[in-house]
C-alpha cells in the first residue's frame, strides 16, 4: 500500500494501489504507476481539486490554485471590510454622546382645575380617671363613631372613603413631686373622610358638631384626577421647552440635533383650605353650627421640564 496518492479533492490516505489498481478514490479516474496512484488528465481539468492541507505530495492543479488564492484575497478584504465599519461607527457613535456641544432649557406648564373631591379628618377621644375601665373607654369610642357612621352614610358617602389612620389607649401620667403617677386613661380613634360631593361638606361638618366631635381638620379641597392634570401641564412644558430652544438656536446660529437629556419637578397648589382647618371647642359642643362659607378656590399644578440639546454649528 503506498499513501503518495496525488489526489486533490479526496483524503490522501483513502485512495491507494492494491494488485496493480486504485481503490477508493471516489469514483475519479485515476491510474497505478510505479505504484502511485495519479490522476488521469481527464480528472486534472474537472474543477472540483482542492488545496490537500498543505501536502506537498498531493497534486493540485494551477486552476484550483488561482481560485483559492483569490478566495483568501476575497476573504481578507470582506473581513478588513467589516472591521472598517465597526471602528467607523464605533467612532462616531462615541462622538455623538460625549460632545460638550449642548444647551438646557426650562419649559413650564401649568394646568389649573377646580377641586372636585374634600378630605376631613377627625378624632374621637374618651378620657376617664385612674379608676375607669378601659373596655368601657373603648365602648365610647366605637359607639360614638358607629352613630357617626351611620349617619355618614346617610349622606351616601361609601365605606371606602372612611379610613382609620389611628387607634390608641394611653394612660395619662402627672409628673410633679418629681415621679411620674397614672391619674387616668384616654382612648382615641383618628379618622379620615372622603368627601365626593362638595355640596355635602357643610353637611358632614354638622354631623361632627352634633355628635361632640371636638377635634376636626378640614376640608381640604383635592383634584381627584391629579394624575391626569399633571401629565397635561408636563406636555405642556416639553412644548414650552422645545419651542424657547428653536427659538434660542436661531439666536445662536446653530442647528438643534437631538435631545440628551430630561428631567422634571412639579409643583401642587392646593387654594385656601389646601393645610386644612381646625374647628374645637364649646361651639361645637352646643349640639352643631350653623354653616359655614367655605370657598374652594381654584386648584393649579405646575411642571418645570429641564430639557439637554446637543447642538452643531
Amino acid at each position: 500500500m503506498n499513501n503518495n496518492c496525488n489526489v486533490c479533492n479526496l483524503d490522501k490516505e483513502s485512495c491507494n494501489c492494491e494488485n496493480g489498481n486504485c481503490i477508493n478514490c471516489g469514483g475519479n479516474k485515476a491510474i497505478c504507476s510505479n505504484g502511485i496512484c495519479k490522476f488521469s488528465p481527464e480528472t486534472k481539468k474537472e474543477k472540483k481539486c482542492l488545496l490537500c492541507n498543505g501536502n506537498n505530495n498531493c497534486f493540485v492543479c494551477s486552476e484550483t490554485k488561482k481560485k483559492c488564492f483569490l478566495k483568501k484575497i476575497i476573504k481578507f478584504l470582506v473581513f478588513f471590510f467589516v472591521i472598517y465599519i465597526l471602528i467607523y461607527f464605533s467612532i462616531k457613535t462615541y462622538a455623538n454622546f460625549t460632545t460638550t456641544n449642548t444647551i438646557s432649557i426650562v419649559g413650564v406648564g401649568e394646568m389649573k382645575a377646580v377641586p372636585n373631591i374634600s378630605t376631613i379628618n377627625f378624632t374621637i377621644r374618651e378620657e376617664g380617671d385612674s379608676s375607669v375601665n378601659m373596655k368601657e373607654l373603648k365602648d365610647k369610642v366605637s359607639s360614638k363613631l358607629d352613630k357617626v357612621l351611620t349617619e355618614l352614610k346617610d349622606l351616601n358617602i361609601e365605606n371606602k372613603d372612611i379610613k382609620t389612620n389611628n387607634y390608641s389607649f394611653n394612660p395619662k401620667y402627672d409628673y410633679s413631686n418629681g415621679r411620674s403617677n397614672i391619674f387616668g386613661y384616654e382612648a382615641t380613634q383618628n379618622i379620615d373622610i372622603k368627601i365626593r360631593n362638595i355640596d355635602d361638606i357643610n353637611n358632614v361638618l354638622n354631623i361632627l358638631a352634633e355628635n361632640k366631635i371636638r377635634e376636626v381638620v378640614g376640608p381640604n379641597f383635592e383634584i381627584d384626577n391629579k394624575a391626569e392634570i399633571k401629565e397635561e401641564a408636563r406636555e405642556l412644558a416639553i412644548k414650552d421647552a422645545k419651542e424657547k430652544a428653536q427659538r434660542l438656536s436661531k439666536e445662536l446660529n446653530v442647528k438643534i440635533k437631538r435631545i440628551v437629556g430630561y428631567s422634571d419637578d412639579s409643583q401642587d397648589d392646593f387654594g385656601p383650605f389646601g393645610k386644612g382647618q381646625m374647628y374645637s371647642g364649646t361651639g361645637m359642643e352646643m349640639g352643631g353650627m350653623t354653616d359655614i362659607g367655605i370657598p374652594q378656590g381654584e386648584n393649579s399644578v405646575k411642571v418645570n421640564a429641564y430639557l439637554m440639546f446637543q447642538i452643531e454649528n
